[in-house]
């Protein structure tokens, strides 16, 4: 007997559901078992035991566990995407924010040694050819540091303040490039 539309709608969107319930129980499984040990020590099937699914269903969502963290950096990358402004200090304050939300698996992606794939992430459509691209990149290797370094020094400070030092210290640059240039 075939389906209609809507009995194919409400079976579309059972099934997004449960994609859904499944991802984030592989996910928070991992961030379990990453709080008591190594990343490289976690092996799947304890993931699996762990998530309490099978593991036909984690290999339907994920091809490795490093795949579970590259899901995560795409979540981080989202979230940080949604809280761009127009302004320097907006973009940066955002962005710690998005970040300080998502406090715990930023520190367990650094933790794991996978946060050069943050890197990876805003380095994103660069193309290697072009000058400005050139400039871009660098930008981008400075974006990643500052991000690591306040992760792991703990976020201290607001957003708003650690944006504003940012923001000063761009300002400092620009001032002792321009004394290059005269």
């Amino acid at each position: 007997m075939e389906k209609t539309e809507k009995q194919r709608r409400i079976l579309k969107l059972n099934n997004e559901e449960s994609n859904y319930v499944t991802r984030e129980a592989i996910r928070d499984a991992l961030y379990i078992l990453m709080r008591k040990k190594d990343f490289s020590e976690i092996k799947i099937t304890e993931i699996i035991e762990r998530s309490g699914v099978s593991r036909s269903a984690f290999y339907r969502n994920f091809k490795a566990k490093e795949d579970i963290l590259y899901d995560t950096l795409d979540e981080l990358d989202r979230a940080v995407h949604e809280g761009m402004t127009q302004s320097l200090s907006g973009n940066w304050t955002g962005t710690f924010r998005a970040l300080r939300r998502h406090k715990e698996k930023l520190n367990l992606i650094i933790k794991a040694g996978l946060a050069h794939h943050l890197l990876d992430r805003i380095n994103k459509g660069l193309d290697n050819n072009s000058g400005s691209d050139f400039v871009t990149a660098m930008n981008n290797g400075l974006i990643y540091n500052v991000l690591i370094y306040w992760a792991k020094s703990g976020m201290q400070g607001t957003d708003e303040e650690a944006a504003q030092r940012i923001v000063d210290a761009y300002n400092q640059i620009i001032r002792d490039l321009a004394q290059y240039d005269a």
